[in-house]
């Protein structure tokens, strides 16, 4: 639009010039300058007319675009001692499905048995092959499960966190859940934390079915993170799934400062480095080893 009327303006300059040059009557001057001059202030009006649409157009887009919403995440310090046991496994054999014969059965009990203790402020992080039982060892330290064979304690509270959610009702509301998870804490004060993790009230209200998979991992996490007695060792089994990029910063920012135990399953490395883990537990030669970062 400011090109057309840059020439426009261009144009009437030099009609004015040429009709001096010219020595055409005055008249037929006054007629041409008139004429140019009802065109330019048409296309004014068209101009004006056409950004005022676009305008328009630019706010209506606007107004559809979802609203960035800042996101906090935050856990109850759990009261415990940076040196004390707080899981202790002792050649445990995880139970995997069904093994084909006792030989087999015997070989892995052998090769796959994992010998460690998990201290209170340690912090380590699960990656290894698909298939080799990083969920199960979760499920076994929440308690949901036994050892196939070996020795397993927990002396602490846990608040796990798996991948298909299985603790979340679909018919109930996030605002439900979080008041099982502390019965504490005033239902203003759960609302609040919901919201700080862009969980608005209607969000908060409404049946689970009804939210997306990123929502429904937050409310997942709430439940962990905001459970009283707050968890002295949080196990999670792939956090950073279905997470937006403002909620997965908030998430990496949380367990940044968490001062309990940790450990947590995940193919993202990107999210892994930002944990500041200690260790890494990983299976090497069919071996489980759990070695400090460096």
């Amino acid at each position: 639009m400011r090109e057309r009327q840059e020439r426009q303006e261009r144009r009437l300059a030099k009609g004015a010039s040429d009709g001096r040059d010219a020595n055409q009557a005055k008249i037929l001057l006054g007629g041409q300058k008139n004429r140019a001059q009802g065109t330019t202030g048409k296309l004014r009006q068209q101009h004006a007319a056409q950004q005022e649409q676009l305008t328009q157009r630019v706010h209506e887009a606007a107004q559809q675009l979802a609203p960035e919403v800042a996101v906090a995440m935050h856990a109850l310090a759990p009261p415990q001692a940076a040196r004390q046991r707080v899981a202790v496994l002792e050649d445990v054999v995880l139970p995997y499905p069904p093994l084909p014969t006792e030989a087999l059965a015997a070989a892995l009990t052998e090769a796959r048995a994992i010998n460690m203790v998990i201290s209170g402020r340690q912090r380590i992080g699960v990656s290894s092959p698909n298939g080799c039982g990083k969920s199960t060892l979760l499920r076994l330290l929440a308690g949901h499960i036994a050892p196939l064979a070996g020795h397993c304690e927990v002396h602490a509270r846990t608040a796990y966190l798996d991948q298909q959610l299985s603790d979340l009702t679909p018919q109930r509301s996030a605002i439900d859940h979080l008041l099982e998870a502390n019965r504490e804490a005033g239902q203003a004060a759960l609302r609040t934390q919901l919201a700080q993790m862009g969980l608005d009230a209607q969000l908060a209200a409404a049946p689970l079915s009804a939210l997306s998979g990123g929502e429904r991992l937050k409310v997942a996490l709430a439940c962990a993170l905001y459970a009283h007695p707050p968890a002295q060792l949080l196990l999670l089994d792939e956090p950073s799934n279905h997470l937006d990029l403002a909620s997965l910063e908030a998430l990496e920012a949380m367990l940044g400062r968490y001062q309990g135990a940790l450990v947590v399953v995940s193919h993202d490395e990107v999210f892994m480095r930002a944990l500041h883990l200690t260790h890494r537990l990983h299976m090497v030669d069919a071996e489980w080893r759990c070695l400090p970062t460096v």
